[in-house]
C-alpha cells in the first residue's frame, strides 16, 4: 500500500483485554477484545510501580505525573491515531492484513491479538471468468466467509501455564452452517505470529486417523495470497497449507443434510505435516489444532442448486464438486499492473541491459545477492543466545542489503539450510515459484501425476542442499500463480521469479521469515528499491499518458 511503514508508538504491554469467560470447554463461541479501546498506566505511590488501568480517556491527555501520554514520552500508548491512505491505480485485489511489526517485539504483539484484515475489493477483476457469469461483489458477499485465524496466546494471563489457542474471527471453537451442498466461497487469512495452518476436515466420532476415503468435504482452490486465478482449471484438494501471513481462497461444499464435520490444523509444535497428505494424522494424540466446527443443518437440502457457483455453472440435476471443477477459470489474471504470471514465468536471462521483458538471476559484484541463505546460529556459544540469519547476517536497521531498479525481474534462490520450515514473505512485491529442491515427504503423488504445494510439478531426483536425497521439481506450464508468502523446507532450495515493475513500490522495505520469533531473532533484512528512468508500466503508461497531459500538459 505504500513504500514506509507507519510508526505508531504504542506501549509494548498494550494487549488484549481478557474476558473472564474466555477459556472455556472446547465447542464454545466465547469472543474477546482484540485491542482494548486505551489504558492508563498509574503510577502508586506506595508500591513505586505502574498500574494498568482501562478506562475511557480524551484524546491527547496526559497523565499527573506528565510521564505516560502523548506529549511527554515517545513510548507512551496513544489514544487515538488516525491514518489515511490510498489503494494505487492498478491494486491488485482480495484479502490483506496489517499488524505491529517492531522488531524484537512483533512476535509478542502478533501473538496477544494485534493483526487485522483488509480487504481490496473488485472480485471481477481478480477472477476475469466470474464476470462472464455474472458473479458480482455482492454474490461473493452473500455467499461468502472472510475467515481470519491466530494463533492466540494470553501474555497478560497468570502462571507459567498460559492458555493458547486458535481463535477465528475473535471467536474460540466456532460454529459454522452450511447448507446440504451449497459451495461456500472462504477467503481465509493466518494472521498470527508463527504457527503454520494446514487445514482438513475429520468427521467426529468416526475414524481417528483422516483418510481420504472417510468421503469428507474438500476444497477447491481458487487463488493463494493475492486474489489472482491460480489454475486453468479449478484443483481439488484434501488439504491446504497456509505458512504465518499466508492467504487462501477456497470453494467449500456443504455435505449430506444432518452431518457434522471438524475444521482442524494438523499444526503441533510449529512443524507442518507433508503437503496434501494428512493420512498420518493422528487426532486421539492430539497432534493437531482444532478451529471450528462445520454443520450440515437437517433440513437445507434444496431442489434447486444454491451458492456462490453452482447456480450458474451446474444444471439443476448435477451439482457437487465434479460439476464445478468442469469451470474452466481461463487465462491466469496478473492485476493492472503486473503481466499475467505465465508471461513472467516464460521470461529467459538477460543478454544485455535488464528490462522488464527477461529476468537477471546473477551480478558480478559480490555485494549484490540473489542467493539468500537460511539459517541459525548461536551469539555466545556453546548452545546460547541462539538468533536467526540470512546469509550469515542478523537483521540491521541501517544497513541496506539489496537495491533494484523499477522495470526489471529477478531470480531469487532462497536456501533453507537450517533443520526447521521457514515462512519467506516480502513485502509490497509479489512473486511466482519456478523450481524447487526438497524433502520427498513434501512431493505429494496422486495417481500419475506430483504435486507440491498443491502444484503440479514434474520431478527428478536430486541432492539436497544440506545432503541427502530430495527431489528437483519445476512447476508446469500455465500452473504458476502470484504469491507473497510461501514455506521453505528444512534442507531445501526455492526459486522464486520477482517483477520489479510497480512504479508505487519504490523506497526501503523489508523481506524476512514470516515466523516473527525468527524475524525478531534477525532473520530479515532491508531492500530498496529505486526508479531511475521513471519506468511506467506499459499496462498503466496509456492511461496515464491520457491523463496527465491534459492535467499537467505535459
Amino acid at each position: 500500500l505504500g513504500a514506509d511503514d507507519v510508526v505508531v508508538p504504542i506501549h509494548s504491554s498494550n494487549t488484549p483485554e481478557m474476558q473472564n469467560n474466555l477459556f472455556t470447554p472446547s465447542g464454545s463461541s466465547d469472543q474477546f477484545n482484540v485491542i482494548p479501546t486505551t489504558i492508563n498506566y498509574h503510577y502508586d505511590e506506595q508500591t513505586k510501580e505502574y498500574e494498568n488501568i482501562y478506562q475511557e480517556l480524551p484524546s491527547q491527555y496526559i497523565d499527573s505525573n506528565g510521564s505516560n501520554f502523548p506529549g511527554n514520552n515517545d513510548f507512551a500508548p496513544i489514544n487515538e491515531y488516525h491514518m489515511m491512505f490510498d489503494i494505487p491505480e492498478g491494486h491488485q485485489k482480495g484479502l490483506f492484513w496489517f499488524h505491529s511489526h517492531q522488531h524484537g517485539s512483533s512476535d509478542r504483539q502478533v501473538r496477544s491479538g494485534m493483526s487485522g484484515g483488509i480487504v481490496v475489493k473488485g472480485i471481477q477483476t481478480a477472477f476475469p471468468v466470474l464476470k462472464n457469469i455474472n458473479i458480482t461483489e455482492e454474490d461473493a458477499d452473500s455467499y461468502g466467509k472472510i475467515m481470519l485465524f491466530k494463533d492466540f496466546n494470553d501474555y497478560l494471563g497468570t502462571g507459567s501455564n498460559k492458555p493458547k489457542f486458535w481463535a477465528l474471527n475473535d471467536l474460540k471453537y466456532p460454529e459454522i452452517t452450511i447448507n446440504s451442498f451449497e459451495d461456500r466461497f472462504w477467503r481465509i487469512g493466518n494472521i498470527g505470529a508463527d504457527k503454520y495452518l494446514n487445514l482438513t476436515f475429520v468427521k467426529p466420532g468416526s475414524n481417528p486417523n483422516h483418510s481420504s476415503d472417510l468421503g469428507l468435504p474438500k476444497f477447491l482452490i481458487l487463488s493463494r495470497d493475492v486474489s489472482q486465478n491460480y489454475f486453468a482449471n479449478l484443483s481439488l484438494t484434501d488439504s491446504i497449507l497456509v505458512p504465518p501471513a499466508g492467504r487462501v481462497g477456497l470453494i467449500v461444499l456443504g455435505g449430506e443434510p444432518g452431518e457434522t464435520y471438524d475444521l482442524i490444523s494438523v499444526d503441533d509444535h510449529n512443524t507442518p505435516q507433508p503437503y496434501g497428505n494428512p493420512d498420518c494424522l493422528d487426532v486421539n494424540n492430539n497432534k493437531y489444532g482444532y478451529l471450528a466446527s462445520v454443520t450440515i443443518p437437517a433440513a437445507s437440502k434444496s431442489q434447486s442448486l444454491k451458492g456462490l457457483l453452482s447456480p450458474q455453472v451446474c444444471r439443476n440435476t448435477e451439482g457437487g464438486f465434479k460439476c464445478l471443477k468442469s469451470l474452466k477459470l481461463g487465462q491466469l489474471a496478473g492485476g493492472e499492473i503486473l503481466p499475467n504470471p505465465n508471461t513472467l514465468a516464460s521470461y529467459v536471462e538477460c543478454s544485455g541491459e535488464a528490462t522488464d521483458t527477461c529476468v537477471v538471476s546473477s551480478s558480478t559484484d559480490p555485494d549484490d545477492k540473489f542467493e539468500f541463505i537460511f539459517n541459525r546460529g548461536y551469539l555466545n556459544p556453546p548452545n546460547q543466545d541462539m538468533v536467526f540469519t540470512m546469509n550469515g547476517e542478523l537483521y540491521d536497521g541501517s544497513r541496506i542489503n539489496k537495491v533494484v531498479n523499477v522495470g526489471t525481474n529477478q531470480d531469487w534462490k532462497l536456501v533453507n539450510q537450517d533443520g526447521s520450515d521457514h515462512a519467506f514473505h516480502i513485502h509490497q512485491l509479489d512473486f511466482i515459484m519456478t523450481e524447487v529442491t526438497v524433502p520427498n515427504d513434501y512431493v505429494e503423488h496422486r495417481g500419475k501425476r506430483d504435486f507440491y504445494d498443491n502444484y503440479p510439478v514434474e520431478c527428478n531426483p536430486a541432492t539436497l542442499p544440506k545432503g541427502g536425497q530430495g527431489s528437483h521439481c519445476t512447476l508446469k506450464t500455465l500452473k504458476h500463480g502470484y504469491r507473497d508468502t510461501i514455506n521453505l523446507p528444512a534442507n531445501s532450495e526455492t526459486t522464486v521469479r520477482i517483477p520489479f515493475l510497480n512504479p508505487f513500490i519504490t523506497g526501503v522495505f523489508v523481506y524476512h521469515c514470516h515466523i516473527l520469533a525468527h524475524e525478531d531473532s534477525g532473520m530479515m533484512q532491508n531492500i530498496k528499491v529505486v526508479n531511475p528512468k521513471s519506468y511506467i508500466p506499459p499496462a498503466l503508461f496509456e492511461q496515464w499518458f491520457d491523463k496527465f497531459q491534459v492535467e499537467d500538459n505535459k
